[in-house]
């Protein structure tokens, strides 16, 4: 029986965001295989407060999350510079890489998911074969950071060649990596050969038959990330201008809406962050399904979960890495176009379940090599 060791930065029963949806996927389909002995490690549940190793690690059992004020906040972004100061696993950032020494024994196979859970690891001798799940291409999103400031355009900058540096390095000592979307195994191919694209599906979804499908339309999004501020800008002025406004359109997600709300859009209703079960009230009621993303990297887990529950999906070309018969473009009144025509378009006819069971042989297959 193989021995797997899976490590990650938050794994939640009831995933909320994409990168918790996509790591119980991976996390689920190899937890469920009866052929491997899985352990996990939630570094969320940890308190690091210096340089310790990865066997140390293993027997942390209580976690104390610490509230940061604002002067913390700002001493910690200027010593991170010079990498001085090491702070709890409660936050991230770029002073956290190789904090922790490498030294795990006995398990076949290591899985890091995400790079949150990579980033503290400070490789020297490794005996285990170590997979790496890339959720994005961390360099490019510290890069399409919004920048309000000099100094915070500085502290950007900083982070992105610490980032890039790090990043760069780790994708070269992994035994294999696995991907999330085409696009992105074209930058890693630079520093790996053993790349495997795997959607992460999440299961079909069955829907209930006498819940009502409105018109409306539904935009899923997360505004504490900055790929999505930037898209619903660009959604908000140059898509809707070209809108018909007798379309309904709820937009949900983390965040504040504060900007677009002031601005009395009168067909769009922002319902701000909503538990599991009313998101996916709100999916099944949904007419169609809006994607405006137009930057970032990683996969959309909004296309995954609307193809999961056969619903009618308006996407940009650019985020469209999952089905090309998704109907897609990228130039804003096209786009429009398309919301103003749902109507004419129909559900994306593919066997969901096949997919998800095909994506599950996949994973499996990399611990067969």
């Amino acid at each position: 029986m193989l021995k797997i060791l899976y490590i990650t930065s938050d794994l939640v029963q009831d995933p909320t965001d994409g990168g918790q949806i996509a790591g119980k996927f991976f996390y689920d389909s190899i937890k469920n295989n009866t052929e491997y002995e899985v352990n996990v490690i939630n570094l969320h549940n940890v308190d690091i407060k210096k340089a310790i190793t990865g066997k140390e690690i293993l027997n942390i059992l209580s976690h104390r999350q610490k509230k940061t004020n604002k002067l913390k906040k700002i001493l910690e972004k200027v010593t991170s510079i010079f990498s001085i100061y090491n702070r709890s696993l409660s936050a991230f950032n770029s002073q956290d890489l190789g904090l922790v020494n490498f030294d795990f024994e006995n398990f076949d196979f290591i899985i890091f998911n995400g790079f949150i859970s990579l980033r503290l690891f400070k490789f020297s001798i490794k005996t285990s074969k170590i997979i790496y799940i890339a959720h994005n291409i961390e360099q490019e999103l510290i890069k399409n950071k919004i920048r309000k400031s000099f100094f915070s355009r500085i502290y950007a900058r900083l982070e992105y060649f610490k980032t890039k540096l790090y990043e760069d390095k780790i994708l070269k000592i992994v035994d294999s990596v696995i991907c999330l979307s085409k696009s992105d195994s074209v930058f890693i191919k630079k520093y790996n050969n053993n790349i495997n694209i795997i959607p992460p599906f999440i299961k079909p979804v069955s829907l209930d038959k006498k819940v009502f499908v409105e018109s409306f339309g539904l935009i899923a999004t997360n505004l504490e990330h900055d790929p999505n501020i930037i898209s619903l800008d660009w959604f908000f002025d140059k898509v809707y201008p070209f809108l018909d406004h007798n379309i309904k359109i709820i937009i949900t997600g983390k965040g504040s809406f504060e900007q677009y709300q002031s601005k009395n859009y009168k067909n769009i209703e922002f319902r701000g962050f909503v538990s599991r079960e009313e998101l996916d009230d709100l999916y099944q009621k949904a007419g169609f399904v809006i994607n405006p993303t137009v930057i970032g990297s990683g996969i959309q887990i909004k296309l995954i979960e609307a193809l999961s529950m056969s619903k009618k999906i308006i996407s940009t070309q650019f985020s469209n890495k999952v089905l090309d018969t998704i109907p897609s473009s990228d130039d804003p009144q096209i786009f429009a176009e398309l919301i103003n025509n749902y109507n004419l378009s129909s559900s994306i006819d593919i066997d969901y379940n096949k997919i998800y069971n095909d994506n599950q042989k996949k994973l499996f297959n990399i611990f067969q090599k």
